[in-house]
């Protein structure tokens, strides 16, 4: 089965190249509304996400071509860029790979991530759990936790970085399907 993993709050400090035409590039207020919710569920006590708020941006991010990217607008003096992607498999896999405390990071991010490690431990059995309730989604599950990052060197420089950040998983019924929502805020 062919599943679409897109996750759209990650930050970049550069621009991509786009295969998506100028005049298609145009993102609704809705989209943008719906990243600034997804970012806000890292400071509140909500305990599951609001479908409404988000239902803009998953439309979006279903709506766009695969190996297409579009540069967003600036947020917090950052470049923001979104790329649609495909990878063949399961989604229950891919979020038992990506989040499952006892997998290493490179296993899923072998050319950017280091190394990983969660800050909140009390996360570890429900991420762990995570995959088992995307399998029978009817209502939504959220996890917010902090966590600490180590990038791989980069190849100019050498340099390399360790970073804090507050990070929200969230897996919720869509129109196809499970969602998967994963957003992370630098500290």
């Amino acid at each position: 089965m062919l599943f679409r993993y897109i996750f759209p709050v990650v930050l970049v400090l550069g621009a991509i190249t786009h295969a998506y035409g100028q005049e298609e590039q145009k993102i609704s207020d809705e989209v943008y509304s719906g990243l600034e919710y997804v970012f806000s569920l890292s400071q509140t006590n909500d305990v599951k996400p609001d479908p409404e708020q988000l239902s803009g941006l998953i439309k979006f991010v279903g709506s766009i071509p695969e190996e297409s990217s579009i540069t967003l607008n600036k947020r917090r003096d950052a470049a923001g860029a979104f790329y649609a992607f495909s990878v063949q498999g399961d989604l229950a896999n891919l979020i038992d790979y990506a989040y499952n405390p006892d997998i290493p990071i490179y296993v899923t991010s072998p050319s950017s991530l280091q190394d990983q490690e969660w800050l909140t431990p009390q996360l570890d059995d429900a991420l762990r759990n995570l995959p088992k309730n995307v399998k029978f989604i009817e209502d939504s599950h959220l996890l917010r936790g902090r966590e600490r990052e180590a990038i791989t060197p980069d190849s100019h420089t050498g340099g390399y970085y360790v970073y804090k950040q507050e990070r929200v998983v969230t897996v919720l019924p869509g129109p196809t399907g499970p969602v998967l929502i994963s957003a992370t805020i630098q500290t």
